[in-house]
């Protein structure tokens, strides 16, 4: 079997890898997002669960068992919040890696990460967020 090797020069092996770099990174952020929405559902259906077990219940719990019992869900959300933020920051910084790989590869006006960059000086995230989320 003959050994085919393709030669690239430096400039065609940079914008190979900066190619392949960007792609994984892409791949990397919808994970991200993935994991974000499991996390989000999760902590409802933790705190959901522990509602309705609580509330459902035949026998009452006594007082004190019952303020703990409610203290689960905060406990349950706190946690979920904390990890939400670090998948948002991880993704963050995915981002801003991709946009330097966009600008590498298309120059000073890039692409998504570039316009999502210039979206956000505009309006701040949290709006673009709102807006998106109730999708008027």
């Amino acid at each position: 079997m003959e050994n085919r090797q393709v030669k690239l020069t430096g400039e065609a092996r940079r914008e190979t890898f900066l190619l392949a770099e960007h792609s994984t990174i892409r791949s990397e952020i919808d994970l991200q997002i993935v994991e974000r929405r499991r996390v989000e559902a999760q902590t409802f259906v933790g705190v959901a669960a522990v509602y309705a077990w609580a509330l459902t219940r035949e026998e009452p719990i006594h007082e004190p068992y019952f303020l703990a019992v409610l203290a689960v869900p905060v406990f349950l959300t706190i946690v979920g919040f904390l990890r939400w933020i670090g998948i948002i920051l991880r993704t963050m910084a995915l981002g801003q890696y991709a946009k330097q790989t966009e600008v590498q590869m298309l120059g000073k006006h890039g692409g998504w990460e570039v316009n999502l960059e210039k979206s956000r000086r505009k309006r701040p995230i949290f709006l673009v967020s709102l807006k998106d989320g109730l999708n008027f």
